[in-house]
C-alpha cells in the first residue's frame, strides 16, 4: 500500500490578517493527499482574529505565537519543526493564493516524489505607478517569476515554494540573516547539498501586492543590498562572486577618497567635484535611456525610480561591506545564476558600455575644459 503523502503548510506572520489568512486555509484540498496548517504568530501581543482562533480550538490549523520577535528565519524554522509531513510549503502571510494552489503541488509531488523540492509562481499586479514600474524594470520582482521561465531552479524567494523534508534533513535558515538573502543561501546549500534543483511548477500560483501599496521602497531596496553583501562572503555563496567594475555608489565612495587625500595635500580637489557630478547626471541618463528603450515611453519620473532604487540596493551592498570590515567584496557581485563556480569576472553589457563611454567622453570634456580654462587665463 502507497503511504498517503502529506504537506506542512508552514506561514510566518506578524500581521495575521483574517482577510488573508482565511483563503489560504480554505484552498481547495487534493484528496490522496493530506494537509497541515502550520501559522506561526510572530507577535506576542498580536490580537488573534476569532475566525483563526476558532480554527486553531478546533484543532484544523495549529497556531503557535512566538513569545517574543523572532524574525522569519527563526520563525521560518520554527514551523518547519513543528510539522512532521514528507513536504514544507512556505507561504507568505500577504499572498492571494491560485483556488488550485494546493492542488498543482500535490500534482507534482507525485511526478517527481525524489526531488528536493518545487518553486511556484509568484505575481505582483499590473504597475500602478512609476516606482512599480521601476521596480519591473529593474528586475527587482523578477525572481518572483522565475518558474515560468526555467524548468529547474537553484534557488527562488520563499514566498511560494515546497521543500522536501527528508532531503532538506536538518538544514535550516540561517538565523543571523536579518536583512535579506536567507532564503538564497538556505536553498542553495539544500541544492549543492542534493546535487539537485527545485522543480518549476508553474500552475503553482499566488499574487503579492505591491510593497506599501506601490510607495517609494528605498528602506527595502537598501536592506536587500545589505542582505546581499551578508551572504556574499559564506561559504555557500563565496565560490559563485565575481569581481566587476565599480558601480556608482563605490565610484562615488573612491572619488571621495581622492578628494579628501588631494585637500589634505594641499591641491584643489574641484575637479573631482565635476567627476562626481558627471557620474551621478551619466546614472540618470543611462536609466533615462533604458527606461525609454524597456517601456517605449519618455519618462523622467520613471528614470529617476529605476535609478533611485538600483542605487539604493547598491548602496545596501556597500554600506554592509563597510560596516563589517569586508573590504574584500569591494567591487564584487554574486552570480545568482549559480550556474558555475568562479564566474567571469568583469562582464560588459551595452548599458555598462554605454555607460562607460559617456563617462570617458564626460571626463575627456573636463580634461579640454580645464585645460582651456588654463590657456585663456595666461593669454
Amino acid at each position: 500500500m502507497v503511504e498517503k503523502q502529506s504537506i506542512d503548510v508552514v506561514i510566518p506572520s506578524f500581521r495575521l490578517d483574517e482577510a488573508i489568512l482565511m483563503p489560504i486555509f480554505k484552498l481547495k484540498q487534493p484528496e490522496d493527499v493530506e494537509i497541515n496548517f502550520y501559522l506561526i504568530a510572530d507577535n506576542p501581543v498580536a490580537d488573534i482574529p476569532l475566525p483563526i482562533r476558532q480554527l486553531a480550538d478546533s484543532g484544523k490549523i495549529r497556531l503557535i505565537i512566538n513569545e517574543v520577535n523572532l524574525g522569519f528565519s527563526l520563525t521560518r524554522n520554527k514551523g518547519i519543526n513543528e510539522g512532521t509531513g514528507q513536504w514544507i510549503l512556505l507561504l507568505d502571510d500577504d499572498i492571494i493564493p491560485d483556488a488550485n494552489l494546493l492542488i498543482a503541488y500535490a500534482k507534482s509531488l507525485k511526478q517527481y516524489p525524489q526531488s528536493i523540492g518545487f518553486v511556484g509562481v509568484t505575481h505582483f499586479p499590473e504597475p500602478q505607478n512609476d516606482v512599480t514600474r521601476a521596480l519591473v524594470l529593474n528586475g527587482s520582482v523578477g525572481h518572483f517569476q522565475s518558474a515560468l521561465h526555467h524548468a529547474e531552479l537553484m534557488w527562488a524567494p520563499t514566498a511560494n515554494m515546497m521543500f522536501n523534508r527528508k532531503l532538506l534533513q536538518d538544514r535550516r535558515f540561517m538565523v543571523d540573516l536579518r536583512k535579506g538573502g536567507e532564503d538564497i543561501e538556505l536553498l542553495l546549500r539544500n541544492s549543492l547539498a542534493n546535487s539537485q534543483k527545485y522543480k518549476s511548477v508553474p500552475e503553482a500560483v499566488v499574487t503579492h501586492p505591491w510593497w506599501d501599496n506601490g510607495a517609494i521602497q528605498t528602506r527595502r531596496m537598501f536592506r536587500y543590498g545589505e542582505g546581499a553583501g551578508e551572504i556574499s562572503v559564506l561559504d555557500t555563496i563565496k565560490p559563485y562572486t565575481y569581481r566587476d567594475f565599480t558601480n556608482t555608489s563605490e565610484t562615488l565612495l573612491i572619488i571621495l577618497f581622492l578628494t579628501i587625500i588631494t585637500s589634505m595635500m594641499g591641491f584643489n580637489p574641484t575637479v573631482f567635484y565635476e567627476i562626481a557630478g558627471l557620474l551621478i547626471f551619466t546614472e540618470f541618463f543611462i536609466n533615462l535611456i533604458r527606461s525609454v528603450f524597456l517601456s517605449n515611453n519618455f519618462s523622467l519620473s520613471l528614470a529617476f525610480q529605476m535609478m533611485w532604487h538600483k542605487n539604493a540596493y547598491e548602496a545596501g551592498y556597500l554600506w554592509s561591506s563597510i560596516r563589517e570590515g569586508r573590504f574584500s567584496t569591494f567591487g564584487k557581485r554574486i552570480d545568482t545564476g549559480f550556474k558555475k563556480v568562479n564566474p567571469s569576472p568583469f562582464r560588459l553589457n551595452k548599458w555598462k558600455i554605454i555607460k562607460l563611454l559617456a563617462m570617458i567622453a564626460g571626463i575627456t570634456y573636463l580634461i579640454f575644459a580645464f585645460q582651456a580654462v588654463r590657456l585663456i587665463k595666461t593669454i
